[in-house]
């Protein structure tokens, strides 16, 4: 109590009588409780055991309120709009197999009508939150609190003389403090060569050489003397090159993809400078890693930020597994490994915590939930690995510019031809082109499908064998994959559109990439007998067991111009040294040149084959010589139908041509030279 107005004393606080409205609300809330524990009463003996704290069966859990509102799987099992309707009253009533609880355990009709009423009633009693901490206790670890910075030990005088306690910097304060409370001295300062040598291998990884040792020990005062090592070393490059070796260990760079199949990355090394540089600059650490996660999205104009970024691309990479194989089980799982280093690279790196476990639940040691997990996996779902320019637009620029020099190159061949009576190469035609010079390198037929292909690709999975494919290439009839095992009389099949048939040996049925305009896909050589057919020379490669067609009427029609001859040299590439494969070449299904089982010890071998205007298909196969397909590799090198010859003309008229000719092969030589020197954009191995 207090002292009155007249110093009396107050009266006791005496309890104010409840009226009536608010006892009433009281007993409410009180039938409303009791209410909701009985039902959760219910719940705990029956359904608690699958939709508990401890298992949640169809993702449904009933012991927490949010949980129960949300509901599982099948989506809600309380209708808010319609109560009677609500999922759960269906199920604890049914009388088929989706009761719950199942018939064993099923609910007794009191238990039925108690949670009947509370659902029709609205859920009387039930809590608003589920009545326990969100505050995940992972968080309290100390890397995901706030930086602080700590007071200087008391006890420490930072002015005390460096010889009496080494304090050098801030940090060897704590030292010192640590030292003093188990009556320990820290030891005498190094003599000054010492630690300019440990300096030198700790900043450099190398030591200091005579010259440098003797210009800093000239120096009077130690510490002056220590600070400029200090910032010698700091400047030099080999501090950069040395210390990047650890973060770029952290993104497990390398120069090739590692896994099977190991192959180079020759534009790795930017990326690597790059860290190099970061170092020696000084580059900011936040600044650092915003470059090397999204560099190309927050500064696609900065070359630097650009090249960071291989950083996502630094790890190793299963070329197998997501570019040769024609399992599309195998290609997904290839493609979620990929993702899932380029997460955990991210994370690892950035915040020194594992993220691996989330992949399959949520983490049970850092604070990171499955939808977490899979959030960030969408953030990397679009990225692939691969050679990029840095400046995409300096690319169309450079891809426009090497257009148009082929094509004014192949207008000019096309001409040349015409002139001299020259002739049309069926590995451009083969690369999509028009036998003149327009195909593209690496292009090919797809064995499976007739169409055009340009990816790279290892077994052929999912093989029609004799089932000729035509093909919508200009000029090529079609394609067919042969074993003459599984055929019937005279093992023929048909390789033309028209049904022109031929005898095929027995084969492997196997085959390996396609049909190019180049070598094919893990060629093992372009030499043979010393030359390097790549070189200079035009390549048809192929891999046994293949044989395709050519449609001689289309390509004359196409070409304006009439053939006398296929002239062509052919080897076996590959490393078998003998009775590697057969090679077989057909005009309208007759065996004009057969060379049985060859092997690279056969060297190059030259074909020439007459033809006449009647003549409608060119066929050209390679099968397996009855022992697989193993570097079976074969290339008709330069492979050419030779226009006919124009009729003799007056020595004028010739004269005329001879000029005509050489100013052709003059202005061909300029625009090849041009394509030399036409720089290639710079480019990077990244995402």
């Amino acid at each position: 109590g207090c002292d009155g107005p007249q110093g009396a004393t107050a009266p006791p606080l005496q309890r104010v009588p409840q009226s009536g409205a608010r006892a009433a609300r009281r007993d409410a809330v009180a039938d409303d409780k009791a209410s909701y524990d009985n039902v959760m009463a219910i719940f705990a003996r029956s359904c608690l055991g699958c939709h508990g704290a401890n298992k949640q069966e169809g993702s449904l859990r009933l012991d927490l309120p949010s949980a129960m509102k949300r509901g599982g799987d099948s989506g809600p099992i309380i209708d808010k709009n319609n109560p009677a309707g609500s999922e759960i009253l269906r199920r604890i009533t049914s009388v088929d197999d989706d009761r719950m609880p199942p018939d064993a355990e099923k609910l007794a009709p009191a238990e039925i009508a108690l949670i009947t009423d509370w659902i029709k009633s609205g859920l009387p009693g039930l809590p608003e939150n589920d009545g326990i901490s969100t505050k995940d206790n992972r968080l309290q670890h100390w890397a995901w609190n706030a930086i602080t910075t700590p007071e200087f030990p008391a006890a420490i005088n930072p002015s005390a003389e460096i010889a009496e306690n080494n304090i050098l910097n801030p940090i060897d304060s704590f030292v010192a403090k640590r030292l003093a409370s188990t009556n320990l001295s820290p030891s005498p300062l190094a003599p000054l060569p010492e630690r300019i040598r440990r300096l030198s291998f700790d900043l450099r990884g190398i030591p200091p050489s005579i010259e440098e040792l003797e210009r800093l020990t000239e120096i009077p005062d130690q510490q002056q003397a220590y600070q400029t090592a200090v910032d010698q070393f700091l400047a030099d490059p080999s501090y950069g090159q040395r210390w990047a070796r650890h973060w770029l260990d952290i993104a497990h760079y390398a120069d090739t993809h590692g896994f099977e199949r190991d192959q180079r990355r020759a534009n790795a090394w930017r990326y690597r400078d790059y860290v190099i540089d970061s170092f020696n600059t000084d580059r900011p650490y936040n600044n650092f890693l915003e470059q090397q996660i999204a560099g190309d999205i927050l500064n696609p104009t900065n070359q630097q930020a650009v090249i960071a970024t291989g950083f996502l691309a630094a790890g190793p990479y299963d070329f197998v597994g997501q570019e040769e194989t024609r399992n599309d089980t195998l290609r997904r799982a290839a493609r979620a490994d990929d993702l899932d280093d380029m997460v955990t690279q991210v994370m690892t790196s950035t915040c020194a915590i594992t993220i691996h476990c989330a992949r399959c639940h949520d983490h049970k040691l850092d604070p990171i939930t499955q939808d977490e997990y899979y959030s960030m996996w969408a953030v990397f779902a679009a990225l692939k690995r691969g050679d990029r320019p840095v400046f995409p637009s300096a690319l169309e620029q450079h891809e426009t510019q090497k257009r148009q020099i082929h094509e004014e190159i192949a207008s000019l061949q096309a001409r040349l031809a015409g002139v001299q009576g020259g002739g049309l190469n069926l590995a451009d035609v083969v690369g999509g082109g028009n036998g003149f010079g327009t195909g593209k390198s690496g292009l090919g037929i797809d064995p499976l499908t007739g169409k055009t292909i340009e990816q790279r690709r290892g077994f052929l999975e999912g093989i029609a064998l004799n089932e000729f494919r035509t093909s919508s290439v200009n000029g090529i009839d079609g394609v067919v994959i042969p074993n003459g095992k599984t055929v019937g009389a005279n093992n023929q099949i048909a390789i033309s559109s028209t049904g022109v048939r031929i005898a095929v040996p027995e084969t492997s049925g196997q085959c390996w990439d396609a049909i190019r305009n180049g070598p094919v896909n893990s060629q093992h050589s372009t030499v043979l007998g010393g030359v390097d057919y790549a070189t200079n020379h035009s390549l048809l490669g192929l891999h046994a067991n293949v044989i395709i067609t050519f449609d001689l009427n289309e390509l004359r029609q196409t070409s304006q111009k009439t053939f006398s001859i296929f002239r062509a040299s052919v080897g076996y590439f590959g490393e078998t040294k003998s009775k590697g494969a057969t090679i077989e070449v057909f005009v309208d299904g007759q065996s004009r040149k057969q060379l049985p089982s060859i092997g690279r010890a056969d060297g190059i071998q030259p074909l020439e084959i007459t033809l006449t205007d009647k003549d409608r298909f060119l066929t050209l196969a390679a099968t397996d010589a009855g022992n697989g397909i193993s570097h079976d590799q074969v290339c008709f090198v330069n492979p050419t139908l030779v226009i006919k010859e124009q009729p003799s003309q007056d020595i004028a008229s010739q004269k005329k041509r001879e000029l005509e000719i050489a100013d052709i092969q003059a202005l061909i030589h300029n625009k090849e030279q041009e394509l030399k020197q036409l720089a290639d954009p710079e480019r990077f191995y990244g995402v």
